[in-house]
This record gives structure tokens, sequence and C-alpha cells, in this order.
């Protein structure tokens, strides 16, 4: 007899100790695999997710994995006219097992749909589920086609049928039904049974067939009943097939409030204001199947259909076919393949790869290569064949050669300057025969993944680039990466605000609660009580649960920063297209984590300001040089002569730039040999006296690239963080590290560039290479083998690629596997996998002889590369820009600092800031004036030497005046002075704003001078513009009347309107003219300066910057400006909360703390007599009291840049 086995009801599994349990169970469990890998009758087909862009509550992400959880092993993503979350889909997908089918619910306009029932902002849709490749491609071309029709660039244009009503609120798409019938081939289509017109139910009959369904849902909306008498009726009048749907807007019932909102941030209502627009029930969630068969019980075929076409539908994203262009373009001809002369024949892609490394390489080398880059390039040149991707190299070179034809200044960055073929090419800067770069950290034959080659150019000129890469691939096979910009803490609460009625002064109040670094759960109860709201209001409760939701949500499409997708093919075969909202630009649906994934080739064409900044300073170099002198003891220095606008200066024949010279951009390679156009004409003296000639002649590139190399004068400065406005070493945290590691070479600027990033602190790099930097540690490598590797670091592994090469050389590892490791550095916080690489580090280490401590030591140090942290080749890369940006500032402060200001916007301070430093080194600061100023900030050489350069403001400063108007002013000024105020307004054509924008930046005081002094010329400027003109308004009217006498203006007047205006003035400093009104004690950046550390201290000055680093915990760091210099804050994470409004907002700000030294520990003082070489010491004010300064200039505009 069988025995009696109890069940547990909870489980309904046999409880354990019973006799039989183990086979009783090993049934249950095989039954239940069984059941679990039976495919589930219903699948979903429709399924809108957060990318319908306000019209879907949930990440396509979640609705896949909530899908996984509810046992579906397919699920059709079909979000509103677009395919931009099927990539993330997908990948979720992969992950669980869930087959994602790919689709979209299309916008129809109304061409073609006459008799189908129009309902205000709710135009008629058609789903469509792709089945094969063809039908892949026919829906990228009706996407693609819907979004040509409707381009973001102009939101109001519509085709003639259809008006703008008819579309909701931020919809940028509609295609009429012909367009999708005509390319119906390979797609299945779900259509509501209103669209069964006599017009429009024959067309979609006649192009879909047997692949058209009736979709169907029941929502217990009070419509369920007429929705499935009108499905019977078509499925009646036209035989076709019912579908069960659920129409699925989110994943779970709880999600409908967030559909909600998102619904009114949509169309611009308060949840109050849309009423019954909204859905009244939660049932349009993803429901499973014992669920849906319940609510579909009497049509049992419906449920059957919807499996019967998701079996059908198998198209997959990993079946796209994508091959990077090299035969379609004459391109190739035109600058790769060899001359008639050469020889005749085809060339291939690798052939023409080979070529051109080896011309390049004996132009920089001359004839005879380096053993170790010839080896190198051959092994690489093997490497690329292997991986056919010789073309991707060929044309990233022939972008590179485009901005060179343009003497754009351009150069490669990242990990692909770990490449000799890269640098041979002309591509990037690192020379590979003085480096020790790993090849392996770029391309790697186990990763078989596409090279990712990061361009620079100079980022006013870049579009020139852009747009003759999609003049030479022509824009059906060209297009940009999108960029998804989602919601942010401050956009989330002002945009849910207003859904919640909340005014528009109480919407800026609880944005302004919350910092651009900190997320909604930042918000606390003292934020909101500090601003007028109680934490206890159900209101402000909804409002910041619902802004918490939708934060990380997908806002909008915009462009990534350069990224470029080039096809062998038209991109519709393998995306849609669509217009960006910037003009000629047009993008693909997904960004650069969704092109890896589908591993799609990538150019980055980026845009770099230093780029700019550094050729226009060495054009006003050669400028000024050309200036006759100006004394400087001119009586009236703003009316000093303008720069002179000459020709390039051409120079004697010279010798190519010599070995020890920095390339900070590498020029072009010229043959052995050959000259440039600059080496034909001799350089005058009073240039000579002024320039080297090496700065001042020949293109841009030629002249970066003769930059002479390690000056000491440049080292010296850096050593005393002298760097506002220096390429990446400008921050705070790089200025207080440069007095520490006092770099004198330039390998000194590429460890510098890479140890203030998260990596490197946040393994434990640091301290340790600081120590044995100054003789405090020993740096013996642990093992001959390491020594390479290590010495130039002194031992501490600071950039991924020694990482890797310890793992090749001290481990066996393989380059791919070394490779893998790198990524595996990065990931181990999400996936954990860097776990599996202890015991195959250690073991190996201990197999060759090196010490186990080191091999733990090195797998707790790598956990740092989990954050953010530079390559050495980037670091190498940068440091290029670092030194020759350097170099300009020493050498000609008055030109960089101009050409920071003309370049802007970028970098880090403000021309507030700029122009307070280049003051600090003598730079003399001339007005704005309207008969001396350009557009462009300008240099005036007022003697022979760099030293006595001024520098005058230009019209760009001035808030409220367009370039236009700037260009009208010069224009209309070189045909003869401007000689009144009248004058300006009628030869430069300008309106009341432009000229009362002039007026209030100084840039009429000259003009108006006559009405007074100093202090009245700015005001009678102001007085003449705001008067009343018409023609003949009173002509021959004898008023008898004297002009008013004007009140002189205040220095904190004539200050708010300079800073309002301008963001500087040449003459005065808040802190300046608020010093004698301050408290004794006090004290000015000169001062802090000589102070001790632990002195208690109290100082007060112009907020110029906040940060608040990831690896921070917290703490904020804040850059004070006073008339003298810098002040740098550390504000603890609980000061910072406690004054989290000053903090903020604070324009001007007092601090009250202590002072920390980075010289001076307690128990080691001070030197008192510091050596005159010795560097600048780092002094930081440790906040414990910040109060509010505002209110003594109270109109003063904010100068503050912040950065997370």
């Amino acid at each position: 007899m069988t025995p009696r086995i109890r069940i547990d009801p909870s489980t309904r599994m046999p409880f354990e100790g019973e006799e039989g349990v183990s086979d009783v169970t090993k049934e249950i469990d095989a039954l239940r695999r069984t059941i679990e890998s039976r495919p589930s009758r219903y699948v979903e087909l429709s399924t809108r997710t957060s990318f319908s862009f306000l019209s879907g509550a949930t990440p396509p992400e979640v609705m896949v994995h909530r899908a996984a959880e509810l046992g579906y092993d397919a699920i059709a993503i079909t979000d509103r006219d677009g395919l931009y979350g099927i990539v993330r889909a997908y990948e979720e997908g992969a992950k669980h097992g869930v087959r994602v089918i790919v689709g979209c619910e299309l916008t129809l306009e109304r061409e073609g749909l006459e008799g189908v029932p129009e309902i205000p902002g709710k135009p008629s849709t058609l789903t469509v589920l792709v089945e094969d490749h063809a039908g892949y491609t026919n829906l990228c071309k009706i996407l693609t086609e819907s979004h040509h029709r409707h381009p973001k660039s102009l939101p109001t244009r519509r085709t003639d049928n259809l008006d703008e009503e008819d579309l909701p609120r931020n919809t940028f798409a509609g295609v009429p039904l012909g367009f999708i019938c005509a390319h119906a081939e390979g797609l299945w289509a779900l259509a509501d049974a209103a669209l069964f017109t006599e017009s429009a139910g024959p067309s979609l009959v006649r192009a879909f067939g047997p692949r058209l369904s009736i979709a169907m849902h029941l929502h217990k909306d009070g419509e369920d009943r007429a929705r499935v008498d009108r499905a019977l009726t078509a499925a009646r009048t036209y035989g076709l097939p019912i579908c069960a749907t659920n129409r699925v807007l989110y994943a779970r019932p709880g999600d409908k409030p967030v559909l909600d909102v998102l619904h009114c941030i949509r169309e611009g209502k308060t949840l109050d204001e849309a009423g019954r627009e909204l859905l009244p029930n939660a049932e349009a969630h993803l429901k499973g199947e014992e669920e849906i068969t319940r609510i579909f019980s009497l049509h049992p075929a419906w449920i059957a259909r919807s499996r019967f076409i998701a079996d059908r539908c198998r198209f997959s994203m990993k079946e796209l076919s994508y091959r990077f262009p090299y035969e379609i373009t004459d391109l190739v001809d035109r600058h790769f393949r060899r001359s008639e002369s050469e020889g005749e024949g085809t060339e291939t892609a690798g052939e023409a790869l080979r070529r051109l490394t080896y011309e390049g390489a004996h132009a920089r080398y001359g004839a005879a290569i380096p053993e170790s880059v010839a080896a190198q390039g051959e092994k690489e040149l093997a490497l690329i064949e292997k991986l056919e991707v010789a073309p991707y190299f060929l044309s990233v070179r022939a972008v590179v050669d485009m901005a060179r034809r343009r003497d754009i200044l351009c150069q490669g960055r990242g990990s692909a300057a770990n490449s000799a073929v890269c640098f041979c090419l002309g591509i990037t800067a690192v020379d590979p025969a003085r480096s020790n770069m790993l090849f392996e950290r770029f391309l790697s034959a186990e990763r078989r993944e596409p090279p990712d080659i990061d361009v620079d150019f100079e980022h006013q000129r870049r579009e020139e680039v852009i747009q003759e890469i999609y003049e030479t691939y022509g824009r059906d096979r060209a297009a940009m990466v999108c960029e998804i910009i989602s919601y942010r803490s401050k956009s989330a609460l002002r945009e849910v605000g207003k859904v919640f009625g909340f005014s528009l002064e109480q919407v800026d109040r609880l944005a302004g609660v919350v910092s651009w670094w900190d997320g909604v759960g930042a918000v606390s109860e003292s934020r909101l009580r500090a601003i007028g709201f109680e934490a206890s209001d159900p209101r402000v409760r909804q409002t910041l649960v619902m802004a918490r939701a939708i934060q990380g949500f997908p806002r909008h499409l915009s462009i990534h920063v350069g990224g470029f997708v080039l096809s062998a093919a038209p991109l519709t075969a393998v995306a849609p297209i669509e217009p960006a909202t910037m003009d000629k630009r047009t993008i693909i649906p997904w960004d650069k984590d969704d092109i890896d994934t589908l591993g799609f080739f990538k150019i980055d064409v980026l845009g770099l300001g230093m780029l700019t900044a550094i050729r226009k300073c060495l054009d006003l170099v050669r400028d000024v040089a050309q200036q006759v002198p100006t004394s400087s003891s001119s009586s009236d220095p703003s009316r000093l002569p303008a720069p002179a606008r000459g020709s390039v200066l051409r120079s004697p024949a010279e010798k190519s730039p010599e070995r020890e010279t920095v390339p900070a951009v590498s020029a072009p390679a010229m043959k052995p040999g050959a000259t440039s156009r600059s080496q034909e004409a001799n350089v005058p003296a009073s240039v000579e006296s002024y320039a080297r000639p090496e700065v001042v002649n020949g293109t841009a590139i030629e002249r970066l690239a003769r930059i002479p190399a390690e000056d000491s004068k440049v080292y010296d400065a850096l050593c005393n963080a002298d760097t506002v406005g220096v390429f990446q070493i400008e921050s705070r945290a790089q200025m207080a590290m440069l007095p520490r590691l006092r770099p004198r070479t330039f390998y000194d600027l590429v460890i510098e560039v890479a140890i203030v990033r998260p990596g490197p602190i946040q393994g434990g790099m640091v301290h340790p290479y600081l120590r044995r930097r100054t003789g405090e540690e020993s740096h013996e490598p642990p093992h001959p083998l390491l020594r390479p590797i290590l010495e130039r670091t002194l031992g501490v592994p600071l950039f991924q690629e020694q990482v890797m090469q310890i793992a090749i050389a001290g481990a066996g590892y393989t380059g791919g596997e070394a490779d893998r490791l790198r990524r595996d550095m990065a990931a181990w916080r999400k996936t954990g996998s860097l776990e599996r690489h202890r015991e195959r580090l250690i073991s190996g280490f201990r197999e060759r002889g090196i010490p186990e401590e080191f091999g733990e030591r090195l797998y707790q140090q790598i956990h740092g590369f989990a954050e953010y942290g530079f390559p050495e080749s980037h670091s190498s890369s940068f440091a290029l820009l670092v030194y020759a940006s350097a170099w300009l500032k020493v050498h000609y402060p008055a030109e960089l600092a101009a050409a920071l200001i003309n370049s802007q916007p970028m970098g880090f301070y403000s021309p507030s800031t700029l122009l307070q430093d280049a003051q600090r080194h003598g730079v003399t600061l001339l007005p704005l004036d309207v008969n001396e100023s350009g557009w462009d900030c300008a240099c005036v050489r007022r003697a022979s030497t760099s030293k006595d350069t001024a520098l005058r403001l230009g019209f760009r400063l001035v808030s409220g005046l367009g370039e236009d108007a700037g260009r009208r002013i010069e224009r209309a000024r070189a045909e003869r002075a401007f000689t009144s105020i009248e004058d300006v307004v009628l030869r430069a054509r300008l309106d009341k704003k432009e000229s009362m924008a002039l007026a209030e930046s100084g840039a009429l005081d000259l003009l108006a001078s006559s009405s007074g002094g100093e202090g009245n010329a700015r005001r009678a400027a102001i007085w003449h513009v705001v008067a009343p003109r018409a023609a003949n308004l009173f002509e021959g009217t004898e008023t008898g009347e004297r002009a008013p006498k004007l009140a002189p203006m205040t220095r904190a007047e004539q200050l708010v309107l300079d800073y309002e205006r301008t963001g500087v003035s040449v003459s005065d400093h808040p802190l300046k003219l608020l010093r004698s009104s301050l408290p004794k004690r006090f004290k000015s950046s000169r001062d802090v300066m000589q102070l001790r550390t632990g002195t208690r201290v109290s100082a007060a000055g112009l907020v110029t910057c906040r940060q608040r680093p990831g690896t921070a915990s917290g703490v904020v760091f804040i850059t004070m400006e006073d008339e003298h210099g810098f002040l740098n804050l550390v504000v603890w994470a609980k000061v910072f909360e406690k004054f989290h409004h000053i903090a903020t907002t604070a324009r001007l700000l007092v601090v009250h703390g202590r002072i920390e030294r980075s010289d001076e520990r307690p128990s080691q003082p001070r030197p008192e007599a510091p050596g005159p070489n010795a560097p600048q010491s780092v002094v930081y004010v440790i906040a414990d009291r910040l109060e509010l300064l505002d209110q003594k200039i109270p109109k003063l505009a904010s100068m503050s840049r912040d950065f997370h």
C-alpha cells in the first residue's frame, strides 16, 4: 500500500521527513519545470513603456522583468512612433529568457481615414509587429517618413490634412495610412475596429491580408460592450480574426497615478483640470495569463490569436546586419587609393590602411622607423585585418583629414592613443616610441567588438566637419547617435508641482530645495520648512512621491555630443532616422549604450573648447606681434588702438619640429624634406621681439606642434597651482594636488591628470604615490618582472593599462583575458564578477615568485576602478593640451584670457574669474567702448614684450546684445568712428533693447561723457537711450528747458550694472567695495594664506564655484573670490544640510571656520622661511557656519558655476 504523504498547504510541497518525500518532490519539481518551459497561451502584443514619452509609465527593463515574473516567454514592446526603448528591452529579455517582439504603435494622419471618428487630442493609431528583417526595414522606413513629415525644429508645421489640434502635445510624428500599406511586407498589424471604414478597411485588408487582426482590450471602463460589438461587426464584414490584448500602459496597478501625472505634464494641465481625460481605473497594467484567460473566458480564440502572431514574429535585434562604409563613396578613391602612376588595380581596405600607416610612420620618424614601433604596427595591422575593421580606421582618418584641410585643430584621445596605427595615421598625438601603452586596452581578438576612437575638434568649428561627413556619406547613410534627456530632481519637482496645482512661484521655491546634483530623496523636512512648505501637507507629500517616481524617466531626445553612425547600406535598413531639433542634423533613436549593445561602429566627432581657445590664443599672439607697440603710459588707455587683422606671417625655411617639442596636437605628416606654406618669408624684428617665430608662423596645427617643451617657468607656475584657465587642472581638487605632486616633467602631468579621479582615490592609490614621491616610502617593485610596468608610477598602479600589464606579465593572462579583467573591474559593483579573478591573480603571482601580499593589495586597489578613472593613453593625450595651455598662460596671459572668453561657453570658471586672474598677472583690462571694442575680446600691444599687453573687453560679454548687433557695430565703425549715441543707434541699426544693453554695459560712456564726470557718464548714456525717439517729433520746438543735472552713479550701482550686463567690472570688485563695512576680524584671501592650521577665521567673498564630488561622501567644496584671490571652503555634509539654502543660493557669502594647510600638520609645523622656489601651500577654510551677505549688494548677479 502506498504510504500517505502529508502536504504543507502553504507551499503545496510534502512535509520534511515524510516517507517517500524524495521521489514525490522530484516528480513535482519535474512537473513544475515542464509547466514553466511550456510557452504561455497568451502573449501581450500591445505594450507602451516610458519611451512612449509621457504616454507610458514603466521603463522597458522593468516591463520585461515584470513579464518574466508573470511567466511570459515573449512580450511585444510597441512604443508610440519609435523604437527608442527596444534595445533596453532586448537586453533585459536576454537576461530573463523573455523574447522581445519588435513593434510600434504608429500615429496616423487623417489622409485615408475618411469616416473614422475624430477624437480631439487622440489621433488614430495602428500597431505593427515585425515578422522578419524585411518587416523591420519597412518599419524603419515608415518611422523615418513619419518623423520627417513632422520635424521637431518646426513644431507647428503639419501636413495639409492634419490640424494642430489633431495631435497630442509633444507629438512629432504622423504618417498616412497609405504609406504604411505600401510598406506592409514583413509586418503584422493590430487595428482598432474603428479603423475599418469604407475607405480604410479595404486598404488594410489588401496590404496585410492574413497578417491583419482586430485588436481588442477590455478595461471595465463602460466601453467594453461597445468595443466588442464593433470588433465582431468588423470581423464579420472583413473576415478577420480578433486578437486579445490588454493595451498595457504600465507594469503594475500601483503605477496608474504615475501615468496620470505624465498625462497632465504632456497636456499642460493640473489633475483637477484633466478630470475625465484620465483613465477611470488601473486595468491597463500588465496582467498574467491566468487573469487574461478569465477576462476573455468567452473568447479563447482571441487569446490563441496572440500566441499565433507571437510565434510568427521571430525577428530579433541581434539579427541586424551592419557593415561599416568603405565602398559606398569615392572618398577612398580621392584620398586613400594609389594614384595611377603608382600602380593599377583596386586596393582593399586592409592594403590601403597598411600603405597609409607606413607612409605616416616614415613622415614622423624618417627613413628609419623604430623597431618597437614597426613591430607594434605589424601586430596591430594583423589584428585589424583579422577583425575586418580596416574601413573604420580609414573613415576616422578621412574625418581627421576633413579638419586638417580646414586647419581645424583636432586630436584623438581615449584608448585609441594606445595604437601605433592611429599615431602613424595622424589620428592621435601620443608617440608609441616614447610611451608604454597596451594595444589590448583599445582592441583585442577575444573581445571582437568595434573599436571606439574619440576625436576632439575645435568646438566652434566642429559643425564644419559634421556637415562634410553628411555631404560625403549622404544623409541616408550617416546619422548622429541620440542622447536621452531624463527627468532630474529639479525638472521632476517643477513639472509635478504644476500638476498638483502649485503656483509658479511655489514651484520655483520647491525646485530650489534641491541642487541639481541631488535626487528628490534629498528633500528633507528642514529644507521644506525653510521655504515655507509643510512636509505633512498631502499635496506636498504626493508631489515628492510622484517626482521621485518619474525621476530618471525619458523626457526628450537630444543629440549625442558627437557620436556618428555610418553605414555601407542606407541606415533605414538597420535604424529609423529622424530630424533633430538642431537644423541640418539627423539622429537614430538609440544612445551610445544601445549602439554598443547592437555592435554598431561609432565615430565620436567631439567638440573641445580648449582646442578652440588654444587656436584663438595662437591667432591673437600672431596678430598682436604684428601691431606697432603703443606706449603703456598713455594718458587715455581706453583709446588704445584695436589689434591689427593682418594675414599670417611667413618665415624662412625651418626644420621639422624637434623631437623634444611637445606635440600638443600632432601636425599633419609631411614627407621628409617638404616645407610648409609658412616657410617662405623673413620675420620682422618687431615680431621676433614679441613672440617666438615658431608660434607665429604657419598653420595653427604647425604652430601648436612647435611649442617648446619642458619649460621650467611652466612647471614653476604649475607647482604654485597657478592654473586658472589651464586645461583639466584648474579645479579646486587639481589645484590642491599640484603643490603636493610638484610636476617637473611631462610625465608628471600625465599622472596629475589621472590621479585626481574617483578610481585612484577610491582605490587608495593617491597617498602611497605621494609618500613615495617625497621619499617617505620605498618604491622598489615587488618583483623584477613588474619593474618596467610600475617604475614610472613608483610602484603604484595608477592606470588601467598597468593592471592589465601586471596580469599579463605576472599572472599569465592573455591580452583578451586582461581586457576582461578591466571590464570586470569597472562593473564589479553591479555584477560582482571581479571576484573570479582573485584566485587566478594570486596563484599566477605565486607561480612567478611575486609576493602574495602584493596580490592581495593589488586586488583591493583595483576595486577603485569601479569608479571613473583615466587610462594612461587618455591622460597622455590630455596632458599634451595641459602643457600647451599652461605654456600660453605663462608667456601670453592676456591672449589666453581673451581666447578663453572668446571661446565661451567652456571651462571651469566664469569670464569674471578669468579676467580677475588676468589682472593678478599684470594684464591691464580696457573697458568696453563702442569706438574700440569688437565682438570678441582683443589684445593691444603696449610694449615690445608680451609682459605689457592690454585686454580690451568685447561685446560678446554684454548680456542682451546678440552677435548680429555686435557685428553691425563693427561694420558701421569700419566706415568711420561714431561721434554720438544717435550716430551709433542709427548706423548700427540698434533697437531699444540693444541700445540699453550697450548703455548699461558702459560701452557708451565716452560718447556720453559731456554730461558730467565719470560717475555721470553711465547715467547720462542710459538717460539718452531711454528718451523717446521719433523722427521730427519736436522739430522746430524751443522748450527753453535745460537738460536735467543727473545725480552721479554710486560705485555700488555701477558695479551692479557691470555684473548684470557683462559679468565683470574692470576697476572694482564687490569685496573691495564692501571691505570697509565688514568687521575688522574678517580676513582677505591674502591674509588667510598666512594663517596657520587650526586658526579660527572669518572671511567673505563672491561665490564662483560649488562642487559636490561623488567620492566626497556629501562634502561640498565652495570657491570664493575677493579682491586679492581665491578662498577654498570645505563644507561637511552636516554643515551643508544645516545651511543648505545659504550654501546653494548665496552670491556673496560669509564663512566662519578654521584653517587647514597642505604644508602643515599639528605635529609638523610649517617652515618659517620657505625658499623662493617652494610651491605655494593650498589653504582651506573648514566651514562651521555660513552667512548670507547678498543684502549688502542686493541686485548683484550670480557668478557661480556649479559642478557634480
